[in-house]
């Protein structure tokens, strides 16, 4: 996990191309995108969600409706020193904060997510919707200027980039001599 996303790729179980760099503008079709996601997701195996980031105003409210979505045991909330905007995600504040598409105090599953064009979530026959249970890790940074945007040296569209190239060069035959320009490769599939 520690590293640049581009440089340990490996081929996921199940992927969707977003197209765009934020969710902003249809936040709606975002969550019909992790739901299509999860829905492959084996329980045999832990899982980690490392979500987009985005942590004010709608951005927060997406958050809590993805954690009632998706049910985690675990949430790591990592901080930023001095910075009070974004509470802290306890069981009880998600249960009772009101998300972007859902309401606060939990309503039955099926009008969860039914809000708009959301389609309803599929749930096991007979499973009731449950107030969060989570555990809460919460990472305060001890050091000055932690998480401060504008600090790293390397821009988010960079890196967007170098995963790009990363994944296509995963398309190039492993024999050394036969390496094709990337203009011939097909990077996705329709």
């Amino acid at each position: 996990l520690p590293g640049p996303p581009f440089t340990h790729q490996q081929m996921p179980s199940k992927m969707v191309y977003y197209g765009q760099t934020s969710c902003e503008q249809d936040t709606e079709r975002y969550l019909d995108v992790v739901k299509y996601v999860f829905s492959y997701y084996k329980k045999e195996v832990p899982l980690v969600i490392n979500t987009m980031g985005w942590v004010k105003g709608e951005g927060l409210l997406l958050l809590i409706d993805i954690i009632r979505l998706l049910s985690p045991s675990h949430i790591v909330q990592m901080d930023m020193c001095d910075w009070k905007a974004m509470p802290p995600l306890t069981p009880e504040h998600v249960h009772f904060s009101a998300g972007l598409h859902t309401k606060g105090k939990q309503q039955s599953k099926c009008k969860q997510l039914g809000v708009g064009s959301v389609e309803s979530w599929e749930y096991p026959e007979g499973e009731e919707m449950s107030a969060p249970q989570h555990k809460l890790l919460y990472v305060h940074p001890e050091f000055p200027r932690a998480g401060v945007a504008g600090e790293v040296p390397v821009h988010s569209g960079i890196l967007r980039d170098m995963s790009i190239l990363g994944y296509l060069g995963h398309l190039q035959s492993p024999d050394i001599g036969a390496v094709l320009p990337l203009h011939s490769l097909v990077p996705y599939q329709v």
